[in-house]
């Protein structure tokens, strides 16, 4: 751009640049934040589409001894190239720069003075009074924007902290015996977090900063349960803070995005705790969790409850014997399984279809598309308990205890036998192949409003309660004590194993797959 005297500039703002290198020798003026140069020199520094040079280009010029007769510059009666900083206080130059660098960051019209007038006392006290008044009225300016951003940040952080503070008061009316189901009385309130766009895009903005921030404004609370949606292609920086807020919090919970935008593209959001599915095209039929250990014992013992005697089950004939027999407990297990599915499948149409009836939630529905895909939420609590327990059957030698009334309420073991969350292929194929037979069972039912049928095995707190009511099992677990969570180890009786297991839970959709995903925060 022209400035005063002459003198061609290019003018680059950068924050903090105004202060002026201190060179001696007078010929090229250079600073942070302007190059400038008679126009005939500039032209050849700048190159002939007037491209700002870089300081990579500029070092080895200067530093060049045959100066402006080296290549490319073709001047050699110019001689060597001189690089100074001028004094906006004795030279035209100087204050031309100086007026060029304020009006271009304050956007303000530059005025145009020869080097005649300049020598003039009061029009040099005028410039740098013009530079001293607009220099300090846009100072106040930029103080009053950050002030004001510093509030609006303020501001936002509060609104999303009230917002979540209303969440978390939300309680339902419910009877005793579903708070002991689920302890923490939950509202199935999860704010999916992060992620990454079909367009390769970082679905991470300030908010998403903002509510992993509620966790230490409002202190660390199981709802609303914050999933991120992890991919390894996240900003570090946003990944640094998650990983911070997950250790010092205990409140974060993680699911693949890799995996989840495969199936579902980059729209969509986790329904009750860990359910992927599209906004607004697809809704959940809430499925509480079947205890599929207690299953096990009523095969063993031909429907009766380990605990009572009662009959509960169908009375296909317990075992018999001093030891069990694989074969035969799995024939007998699979029976049982068939009439689980069944009272399980139809339990939860009739709950379905009278909260429809009576308490259709027409508000939820409404920002729904027309005939949303319906999926009917069935889990399972106790997979491990049951790995451990067939492996046992299967690998080791288990007797049987039985009461007075013939009833098999215990279990004597011995031998080894492959453990569940070790990567050995002899049990881990136990538990899928009870997770998959379950599944293909509930299929064989239909569902209210024809929804999908999909299975987890995130337990949520059920395996707490669910452990209270199931007496011993095969694999060493004591009458009472709880199951191990979703898909995580069952260490009771095995202390060598590593309490704090990595292993993850596993939610198992209608296509067979299995997505990964960390436990509920509720369950801590």
């Amino acid at each position: 751009m022209p400035c005063a005297g002459n003198v061609s500039a290019i003018v680059i703002v950068k924050t903090g640049a105004a202060k002026l290198l201190a060179v001696p020798t007078p010929s090229v003026a250079t600073s942070p934040a302007v190059l400038a140069a008679p126009t005939d020199a500039l032209r050849l520094l700048t190159g002939p589409d007037g491209s700002q040079p870089a300081l990579t280009t500029l070092s080895p010029r200067l530093a060049d001894p045959r100066g402006w007769g080296q290549p490319g510059l073709g001047h050699p009666e110019w001689g060597p190239i001189k690089v100074t900083t001028t004094d906006p206080g004795s030279t035209p130059l100087g204050t031309g720069m100086l007026l060029a660098l304020v009006g271009v960051q304050t956007q303000t019209p530059t005025p145009d003075v020869g080097a005649a007038a300049f020598r003039r006392a009061d029009v040099q006290q005028a410039l740098l009074g013009h530079i001293s008044s607009v220099v300090e009225s846009n100072k106040r300016l930029e103080d009053d924007l950050t002030y004001s951003r510093f509030r609006m940040e303020e501001q936002a952080q509060e609104i999303v902290d009230d917002f979540v503070i209303k969440l978390r008061i939300v309680r339902f009316l419910r009877t005793p015996e579903y708070d002991d189901l689920f302890a923490g009385d939950p509202t199935w309130v999860t704010e999916s977090i992060g992620g990454m766009g079909d367009d390769g895009r970082a679905l991470v903005t300030k908010t998403s900063y903002r509510f992993l921030h509620t966790l230490y404004n409002l202190g660390p609370a199981p709802e609303p349960n914050l999933t991120i949606w992890y991919s390894p292609r996240l900003p570090d920086g946003f990944r640094d803070f998650v990983a911070k807020v997950a250790i010092e919090t205990s409140s974060i919970q993680f699911e693949s995005d890799e995996i989840m935008r495969r199936e579902w593209g980059d729209d969509g959001a986790i329904a009750c705790c860990v359910s992927p599915m599209l906004v607004g095209k697809q809704m959940q039929f809430f499925g509480a969790r079947a205890n599929l250990a207690k299953c096990l014992l009523y095969a063993i013992n031909g429907g009766r409850d380990e605990l009572t005697g009662e009959q509960v089950g169908p009375a296909i004939g317990a075992v018999r014997g001093e030891f069990l027999d694989f074969d035969d407990v799995i024939g007998k297990f699979e029976k049982m399984m068939d009439w689980l599915a069944g009272v399980y499948v139809n339990a939860m149409n009739i709950i379905h279809y009278m909260h429809d009836k009576y308490a259709y939630e027409r508000l939820e529905m409404a920002l729904h598309d027309y005939a949303p895909m319906r999926t009917m939420a069935f889990g399972m609590a106790g997979m491990s308990v049951i790995a451990d327990s067939l492996s046992a059957i299967r690998y080791a030698k288990v007797r049987v205890v039985r009461n007075d009334n013939g009833l098999i309420t215990d279990y004597q073991t011995t031998g080894e036998f492959p453990q569940f969350g070790n990567n050995d292929n002899k049990v881990d194929q136990l538990a899928s192949w009870v997770v998959t037979t379950f599944m293909n069972k509930l299929r064989k039912y239909p569902t209210y409003r024809h929804a999908l049928h999909t299975q987890s095995v995130l337990t949520i707190t059920s395996n707490v309660v669910y452990g209270k009511n199931t007496g011993n099992t095969p694999d060493g677990r004591r009458k009472g004590e709880p199951f191990a969570p979703g898909a995580k180890i069952d260490t009771i009786d095995f202390p060598e194993l590593d309490v704090h297991s990595a292993l993850t839970d596993a939610s198992a959709t209608h296509a067979g797959k299995v997505r990964l995903a960390s436990n509920s925060s509720a369950e801590s």
